[in-house]
């Protein structure tokens, strides 16, 4: 028998649930109907996906009684890679020794043959792929993403480790889109178009000598800030691609905010106290510091719990202190927006969206990120 204790708290939570489902199941269909687009679509999801199981199963257990096995320890690195940089998780050191791993690879693709430090010079080394006008993923962050301590798989044929995250994601996923279909009578809900992408060959060398010039000594640090950017693009994608409802989209729009954050917080803190390692000057520092206003930092710290509550599926006493009377899931969330922020929903979303906007804006215009250009499509696309 069943021991359930939900109190219409818990209404949003559900509501995320089910949508997260749904999410997961458009892009089940997606694989079904279009073979060919799904690996692009799973890469740019795959943070998502290891987010919403993380927390989501826990709940659901402690809810309704249900015993759902937690997600695989290689899902869970995704989630801390995506989450946020943390000492008791992933530090800025560990970080570095990463991506080092992976920029390495990179510079060692073509040496072998006549003339490699020649050709090397002509020769693109990366892809970025569009969504539209929107950079959702670079070879090099997937690369980052996929490879078990990104330098055991680095240069070999070895594909286990990303069959092994795109097995266990899938495992765990299946419970929140089992939610979804029960909840959804109509199927049509699950169909989605292609997610149809684009391409341009580049040269990590190239990509990296607007930032060199401005002071940042350090080639991770490019890496470091265009996977931020990316994060917080890849939400735009999925919701204008169909893949996010208003609920998941607010959702992650707050997390990848709150995320790109306190990462920049934190990159700032251990450049200056590790002056030692040399990875960029004051003055690059200065600018990554002012990619946020003092305004919009206050405004995220103030969202912070929203955030938590988001993450966490947690709309506590302290966020809605008075339920009664809520008619629907989206009462909670205005509920608890007032009350954090003085702010109803469609105020706080407005704001949000916003203050994402600027960062994602500064952040492209700091390290110069490419925008679409049809003259570098690879051959063959």
């Amino acid at each position: 028998m069943l021991d359930i204790h939900l109190d219409s708290r818990d209404l949003f939570s559900w509501r995320l649930i089910i949508d997260e489902g749904l999410f997961i199941g458009r892009m089940v269909r997606h694989a079904e109907q279009f073979p060919n687009e799904a690996i692009a679509l799973d890469i740019t999801a795959l943070p998502f996906v290891a987010v919403a199981v993380h927390d989501a199963i826990p709940f659901i257990n402690k809810k309704l009684g249900f015993h759902i096995p937690v997600e695989d320890l290689r899902v869970t690195r995704i989630r801390h890679m995506t989450k946020s940089l943390s000492s008791n998780k992933m530090s800025f050191y560990d970080y570095l020794s990463e991506t080092r791993a992976v920029i390495d690879q990179l510079n060692k693709q073509f040496s072998g043959g006549p003339f490699p430090k020649l050709l090397n010079r002509f020769r693109n080394n990366i892809g970025i792929t569009y969504y539209g006008e929107l950079p959702c993923y670079a070879t090099f962050s997937s690369i980052h993403l996929f490879t078990k301590d990104s330098s055991e798989l680095l240069g070999s044929s070895a594909t286990s480790f990303p069959y092994e995250i795109g097995y266990h994601s899938a495992f765990s996923g299946s419970f929140l889109y089992r939610f979804s279909q029960s909840y959804y009578a109509d199927r049509s809900v699950f169909d989605v178009s292609a997610f149809e992408t684009r391409s341009n060959d580049r040269r990590f060398e190239d990509l990296v000598k607007k930032v060199k010039i401005i002071g940042c000594k350090d080639d991770v640090i490019f890496f470091f800030l265009s996977e931020l950017l990316m994060l917080l693009v890849s939400v735009d994608v999925l919701f204008e691609a169909g893949f996010f409802t208003d609920a998941v989209f607010i959702k992650y729009s707050c997390l990848s905010l709150d995320h790109v954050a306190r990462a920049l917080q934190i990159f700032t803190t251990f450049a200056r106290t590790h002056a030692e390692l040399d990875l960029c000057t004051n003055r690059f520092l200065s600018e990554v510091e002012r990619l946020i206003s003092r305004e919009d930092k206050r405004w995220i710290k103030r969202a912070h719990p929203l955030r938590n509550a988001f993450m966490h599926y947690d709309f506590s006493e302290k966020l809605v202190s008075d339920p009664s009377g809520c008619s629907s899931s989206w009462s909670i969330l205005d509920i608890a927006c007032n009350n954090q922020m003085g702010l109803d929903l469609q105020g706080f979303k407005t704001e949000l969206m916003a203050v994402r906007s600027k960062l994602e804006r500064s952040l492209c215009e700091l390290i110069a990120f490419p925008r679409f250009d049809p003259l570098k499509v690879p051959w063959g696309m």
